[in-house]
């Protein structure tokens, strides 16, 4: 039955070379997954990898095969995780860093025991766990073989939990969480799962259940105070129709219409039918269709005789001489005043223009005594 992992204590003493033996916890640890041609057996995993950092997830290797199931360690190409996914925000928060590597869409923040530090800025995969042997694994200070970087607890925890992990071996471990319903709380469930691994078979039932296991749960169903019955409530009497109104209106005063609109709306069940107006009909049309003179007709104002217009205009002078007098005597006066300016200026013109032609025609010897003459 798989089980959930948690972290009670490590046992790192035999962690230094390459063949590790199957030891109690190695959850958190760090290890080398060497290249594909490096390994003495070929696991099948996809490409990309081979020759990456590892965090193992399962706290012992499970049997028979000797495998471990890891999360792969990357650097991303010592590029951040934002230029990496500018715009996969759920890729983003699948890469847990490690410190000091940071990751803006993630509160997580991964650190090793000791204050001991990655060799560039990490990143944990979430997003697949994979299964290798643990024989093919290596030290991950390939220098420093005895040097160990192992998850904290409470960064193994938020790692486990963010990528889902449940451990599942062939034999149970010391360090797998077995569900224990009466430290749970459940009391009830406890003794009833004591019950059914000390108890045998009951003859007189088909299942495997002991018979005391009805009594505990009828004592546990009656121990729960169950609410009241409640009996159905009676219908509701029908209300009583609405009054209609007085025939007469109320001593001094009158009914407001509004008021009377919203009772018969209230108290009317069905609205009687709006009665239709029929279109006025069309006046008879003649049969034979109109002459071309009579199809457009100019109005009359223009129409009228000459004697009839002229009369008009002149019924039209008086009256807007009677009506604006001054003005218009004004404007008489300036148009005088222009025509009598206008008049003395051409006048004067010509006697010029005529002194001139008598000169020329009589010659320049002429003197003052023949004009007096």
């Amino acid at each position: 039955m798989p089980r959930r992992v948690t972290n009670r204590g490590r046992s790192r003493s035999t962690r230094g070379s390459h063949q590790l033996p199957l030891i109690d916890s190695l959850e958190g640890l760090i290890m080398w997954l060497p290249p594909r041609e490096d390994l003495p057996r070929h696991a099948e995993l996809p490409k990309g990898c081979y020759g990456h950092p590892v965090v193992i997830l399962s706290p012992q290797a499970s049997l028979p095969a000797h495998c471990v199931v890891v999360l792969i360690v990357t650097s991303l190409g010592e590029t951040d995780v934002r230029e990496k996914f500018p715009h996969d925000i759920e890729q983003r928060r699948a890469y847990l860093p490690i410190h000091p590597a940071r990751n803006q869409d993630t509160r997580i923040q991964l650190r090793l025991q000791n204050g001991a530090t990655m060799r560039k800025k990490s990143y944990a995969n979430t997003r697949q766990q994979r299964t290798i042997p643990l024989d093919c694994l290596q030290p991950y200070d390939r220098n420093d073989a005895t040097a160990q970087h192992v998850l904290t607890s409470d960064s193994y925890e938020k790692l486990a939990r963010h990528a889902g992990f449940v451990f599942d071996a062939a034999e149970p471990s010391d360090n797998a969480h077995t569900p224990d319903p009466i430290a749970d709380g459940d009391l009830i469930a406890g003794v009833i799962a004591l019950l059914e691994h000390s108890t045998g078979p009951t003859d007189g039932f088909p299942s495997s259940r002991p018979a005391t296991y009805h009594t505990l749960a009828d004592r546990r169903r009656l121990s729960v105070p169950s609410s009241p019955s409640r009996s159905p409530s009676p219908a509701r009497p029908a209300p009583p129709p609405p009054a209609p109104f007085p025939p007469s209106p109320p001593p001094g005063g009158y009914y407001n219409n509004t008021l009377i609109e919203h009772h018969h709306r209230q108290h009317t069940t069905t609205q009687p039918a709006r009665q239709q107006i029929p279109p006025a009909p069309l006046p008879p049309q003649p049969n034979q269709p109109l002459l071309p003179r009579y199809h457009s007709r100019p109005p009359a104002r223009y129409t009228c005789p000459s004697i009839g217009g002229l009369v008009s205009g002149v019924a039209w002078c008086l009256n807007e001489v009677t009506a604006h007098g001054v003005l218009l005597g004004l404007m008489a006066l300036g148009l005088l005043w222009v025509c009598v300016r206008w008049g003395v200026e051409l006048l004067g013109g010509a006697v010029w223009f005529a002194g001139g032609v008598i000169e020329l025609a009589v010659g320049p010897g002429l003197d003052d005594e023949w004009l007096l003459a």
